[in-house]
């Protein structure tokens, strides 16, 4: 099986793209704390921070997990033609798609965003 590796600009595009649905649905989930975050009590909104960040993690998660092990892809990947598999083609499946998510995430908060894992990602179609 021959693949055609994504390069680093395609799959920096396609994280944006991604960015856009789920910046979309954490607005929603951000208006549904607004009135906790304007109480003027500490606690309170410190609560409603805490709250909505594991809100977002958990949809972030349930997102890439449920895109990459069902389709194969992302909706940002999927415009650009990109396919997640596994280095034998075999299809990504939920755990391994979750992990995806959780070592962005720790990408995300060492600073090393940057660097993807490229290896992962191949043109459909060229499997």
């Amino acid at each position: 099986m021959t693949f055609t590796y994504a390069g680093f600009w395609i799959r920096f595009v396609a994280v944006p793209l991604d960015g856009v649905i789920l910046f979309a649905v954490s607005v929603v989930v951000q208006l549904l704390f607004a009135p906790m975050l304007r109480s003027g009590r500490m606690d309170v909104m410190l609560m409603a921070l805490g709250i909505e960040y594991l809100i977002g993690m958990l949809i972030g998660a349930t997102y890439e997990g449920v895109f990459v092990s069902r389709f194969g892809a992302t909706p940002g990947k999927m415009a650009l033609d990109l396919k997640v598999v596994r280095p034998d083609g075999s299809p990504i499946s939920l755990g391994r798609a979750v992990g995806r998510f959780r070592e962005d995430r720790e990408r995300d908060h060492s600073g090393d965003r940057l660097y993807h894992g490229g290896i992962r990602l191949s043109k459909a179609g060229a499997a």
